[in-house]
């Protein structure tokens, strides 16, 4: 993301919920991986954005409600920060690589196995 470009609130969330359920080894193919599948995950549930997904569906990405520090550093995060932050801007990437359809590194998964 250049610091020019204003972050939409569809790319900030999918980041957010990619880069608060990765590890903070800010790994690039597991935020790719993630973010596909919650795209994935949002369509096959019925949901027409992000937003809803992750607000209304409390029994998939538990990150937007249970607290999660990396999440709400991201939500939080000026989009300036976000530029000059290896990881967060590794999760924009990856969000912007799922809304556009690009390389899945989930391979098509719909679930992945994480600490909670």
């Amino acid at each position: 993301m250049s610091e020019d470009k204003k972050l939409s609130e569809e790319t900030r969330m999918l980041a957010a919920m990619a880069y608060g359920e990765g590890s903070t080894a800010d790994d690039e193919q597991e935020m790719h991986a993630l973010a596909s599948i919650l795209h994935r995950q949002m369509k096959a549930r019925g949901y027409s954005s992000i937003k809803d997904f992750g607000t209304k569906d409390k029994s998939f990405s538990f990150v937007t409600s249970d607290g999660n520090q990396r999440y709400k550093k991201l939500m939080k995060a000026s989009d300036a920060a976000i530029a000059k932050d290896v990881g967060m801007s590794t999760a924009i990437k990856a969000a912007e690589n799922a809304f556009a359809g690009g390389k899945d590194y989930s391979n098509g998964a719909y679930f992945w196995d994480g600490a909670d």
